[in-house]
Order: structure tokens, then C-alpha cells, then sequence
């Protein structure tokens, strides 16, 4: 039996030194049912790529920032937190690959830093149950339900 559930998405802005991060972070979205944009995995060839990250950044959800060297001297993602910051409705999770804090227009939004390990559950899903609930339990119900075990 199929259910609609509500349409949730993410944006991840990355530096593209970093995209690995990036795949950990949508392959866990993925699992409760959030829609994930990843530029280097879901832009087509050809595709007029600045438009396409725009009309994602002003539809998203979510928006999860992977914090770096590399991303505060990227000449787009800086640019991107720009974009979002313009957006109440949007829940920003920063999260930082070598300790780098989050700056400009998300400078007060506590960040957490991503274990050597990579990136977990534990980072993402409990800020994004807190602050959009009703866009984050519907997934973890279809999570639970589809577990072997408990």
C-alpha cells in the first residue's frame, strides 16, 4: 500500500572538493523519504546549471551547508547561503568538515562538526525532527515500518 507523503527536499551546498560528503549526507536523506539535490549527481549534461541551482535553493526545505576551507573560498556556495538566508520557512543545518564555523548569514546558527567517520543519522536527523516535524516524521515512521527488526 502506497501512501503520499509529503513532499520534502534538501538542498547540500558543498565545495566540489568535498562531494563525497555530500553523497554520505543524501544517501541518509534518501532513507526518510527527503528528495536531495547534489548538484555533481543531479545535474543533466547540458543542463543550464546556474538556473537549476537557483530554482532548488528557492523551493528547498532544507538546507544543509557542509562547511569547509574549500566551501568559504568556493565562488558559489558562499553565494548559496546568501540565497537562503532571504528564506524563513527554510531549516538550515550547517555542518563542518575541518571545524570551520558557520559565517555571514548563518553566523548564529550553531554548527556541528562531521566525525572522521563521515557523516550520521545522529547530525541530521534530530535537528530536522525538532525543527519540522511534520515534514521529518512521516519518514521515520515508513523507516520503522519497513525495519526487520526493532
Amino acid at each position: 500500500m502506497a501512501q503520499n507523503l509529503p513532499r520534502v527536499s534538501a538542498f547540500i551546498s558543498y565545495s566540489t572538493k568535498e562531494k563525497l560528503y555530500g553523497a554520505q549526507v543524501k544517501r541518509i536523506l534518501v532513507e526518510y523519504s527527503i528528495e536531495s539535490f547534489l548538484a555533481h549527481e543531479d545535474l543533466e549534461v547540458s543542463e543550464e546549471w546556474k538556473e537549476r541551482i537557483l530554482e532548488e535553493l528557492l523551493h528547498c526545505d532544507i538546507f544543509i551547508p557542509l562547511l569547509s576551507k574549500a566551501f568559504r573560498e568556493s565562488d558559489w556556495a558562499p553565494q548559496e547561503i546568501g540565497v537562503i538566508a532571504g528564506r524563513q520557512d527554510v531549516a538550515v543545518i550547517p555542518l563542518s568538515i575541518d571545524g570551520t564555523m558557520p559565517f555571514g548569514f548563518i553566523s548564529h546558527l550553531q554548527g556541528k562538526r562531521i566525525s572522521p567517520d563521515g557523516v550520521s543519522e545522529e547530525l541530521l536527523i534530530p535537528p530536522l525532527a525538532k525543527k519540522h516535524p511534520h515534514k521529518i516524521i512521516p519518514g521515520m515512521i515508513r523507516k520503522v515500518a519497513e525495519a526487520d527488526t526493532f
